[in-house]
């Protein structure tokens, strides 16, 4: 026997043996389980990834509806100033 397959042989012996399994199909059947459960996590990760660039996505806009909206406060005000000095000459006394 090829000492690469022995080799090989023993380590699969040797898991089997440390895992506390009895056949080759029980080892397939844990392996298909960790692929499963590794192909789940992978799949949650990609949504936990989707929901992160929507994040961003809102608080970029968020950003920009702030800023938008301090500009038009600013504008508001000067309005606001210009308005009341206009008023102030037509003050009663």
């Amino acid at each position: 026997m090829d000492p690469l397959k022995k080799q090989q042989i023993d380590w699969v012996k040797a898991v089997m043996a440390y895992l506390g399994l009895k056949s080759a199909n029980q080892l397939a059947e844990l392996i298909e389980a960790i692929s499963s459960q590794a192909r789940q996590e992978a799949e949650n990760a990609t949504v936990v990834a989707q929901n992160i660039q929507h994040i961003f996505a809102v608080t970029e806009q968020t950003g920009e509806g702030t800023r938008s909206t301090a500009q038009m406060v600013r504008e508001l005000s000067r309005t606001a100033e210009e308005l009341k000095q206009s008023v102030a000459r037509f003050k009663i006394e």
